[in-house]
């Protein structure tokens, strides 16, 4: 996991606060007291830190308890900045350029083409119900082969 990579977690453990700053950049409304709490409960060896392996552990459960419409939500959130309910080519520019990705507009414009339910050019809202079909799952390999540079925008939660 690239986030102890980043955060610097060492082979013998990190404390709360660095454990607090990787858990929110993973998504995680956490407080400190939820923090302290976690590494009271899974600190092994008394060290007030815990492990990639124990943080991984943690980590693994709460994503497994979200729910995937709320998360797809969320996600949508992020990328509708002006609140239309759609997500537009100015949405995804914006996304991509926050994000240091270098996409053409005809890229951003495959991925929206992919997920526009009504053909008005922009994702609607309603896409976060759609159930993943066969036919779906081909287009998304079409546009990711077309695209080298979408795994930000898949980090950030579009795909």
């Amino acid at each position: 996991m690239f986030w102890f990579i980043i955060f610097g977690f060492a082979s013998n453990g990190q404390n709360e606060s660095v454990v607090k700053v990787a858990m929110r950049a993973l998504g995680f409304e956490v407080k400190k007291v939820d923090v302290m709490t976690i590494v009271k409960d899974f600190d092994r060896g008394g060290t007030g830190k815990i492990t990639y392996e124990i943080f991984k552990e943690v980590v693994t459960d709460r994503i497994l308890d979200r729910d995937p419409k709320e998360e797809v939500m969320k996600a949508f959130k992020l990328f509708d900045d002006d609140d239309s309910g759609k997500i537009s080519l100015k949405n995804l520019r914006r996304v991509a350029r926050e994000l240091g990705e270098d996409i053409s507009d005809e890229e951003l414009r495959a991925m929206i083409d992919e997920f526009d339910t009504d053909g008005d050019g922009e994702i609607s809202a309603a896409v976060r119900d759609m159930h993943g079909k066969p036919e779906d799952a081909r287009a998304r390999a079409r546009v990711r082969e077309r695209s080298a540079n979408t795994s930000s925008l898949i980090t950030y939660g579009l795909w």
